[in-house]
């Protein structure tokens, strides 16, 4: 042991004062051969700008596009992402066949969401989703402005951040809104129990208080709407044949699933119970 430790620490001795001595003699030589290096290089980008110029710029765009394509990527990839229970969530299609082509479509029949309701107890919630849009009065002026009908179940199942009020739709006279459509009917008002008037056909008028306003949500989300109202409000325009039963109208249809292992079963009965409507 004291022969192994004899020779380690000469071999240690030798080596520091090998480093003691390229530290002191080297660094004159190293920052001459440096400025030497940087001449060259100078003189030859002298010589050479194009293909300087070509490979600087070929190298900037090459950088640019590996910027932009992780953007796009991230993008994609955290789409929807902000909703905790996605995993859990379908969206219901409809497939059509026309000449043994297969089509599939992201709406369905209006009356396909309290058919299963009435006969489907594996899926756990169902969400009609109907976007469509208005005239609205605030005050003395009149807005144009979009406007989505759903169920109040759609608060429960997506996530949104609401900053006042609550996520509840129990009845046909309150509103949620975005906190950017807030804004700009209300400008820094509190807006909670604030009164808006949709204008109708024929001179009606459906009023709306205002019970929840939620952050806007980012721009890759699937629900870009800044005003929802009770689903059924949609059925007040006075045509018996529009209603949530029937199937000649089409709707956005989400369930919650819980459960993944009912899913080819539960697609299977829709199937064969509504595939011909």
């Amino acid at each position: 042991m004291q022969q192994f430790a004899l020779k380690f620490i000469g071999i240690f001795l030798g080596h520091y004062a090998t480093l003691a001595l390229y530290i002191r003699h080297c660094p004159v030589k190293s920052i001459a051969m440096i400025k030497n290096h940087l001449l060259i290089t100078l003189r030859s980008l002298t010589k050479n700008k194009f293909f300087i110029f070509v490979n600087v710029f070929g190298m900037g765009i090459a950088i640019a596009c590996c910027i932009v394509a992780y953007f796009n990527y991230d993008f994609n990839r955290s789409f929807d992402s902000y909703h905790p229970q996605a995993s859990s969530i379908y969206r219901v299609n409809s497939v059509r066949e026309f000449q043994n082509n297969l089509t599939s479509y992201g709406y369905v029949p209006m009356g396909l969401g309290n058919a299963i309701r009435q006969n489907n107890s594996g899926i756990d919630k169902v969400i009609r989703y109907s976007p469509s849009g208005g005239n609205f009065r605030i005050g003395e002026e009149l807005f144009d402005n979009e406007l989505t009908f759903v169920d109040p179940e759609f608060f429960e199942v997506f996530t949104f951040e609401f900053i006042e009020g609550t996520a509840e739709l129990k009845n046909k006279n309150q509103i949620i809104i975005s906190d950017k459509l807030a804004k700009k009917y209300f400008g820094s008002d509190k807006v909670l129990g604030k009164p808006i008037t949709q204008m109708l056909d024929s001179g009606k008028v459906k009023e709306y208080s205002v019970t929840g306003v939620f952050r806007e949500p980012p721009s890759n989300s699937s629900f870009d709407g800044s005003a929802y109202v009770y689903f059924d409000n949609q059925f007040d325009r006075g045509d018996p044949d529009y209603n949530e039963n029937g199937w000649s109208y089409r709707s956005t249809l989400f369930v919650q699933v819980k459960d993944a292992g009912r899913i080819a079963n539960i697609e299977n009965s829709l199937t064969n119970l509504y595939g011909k409507q």
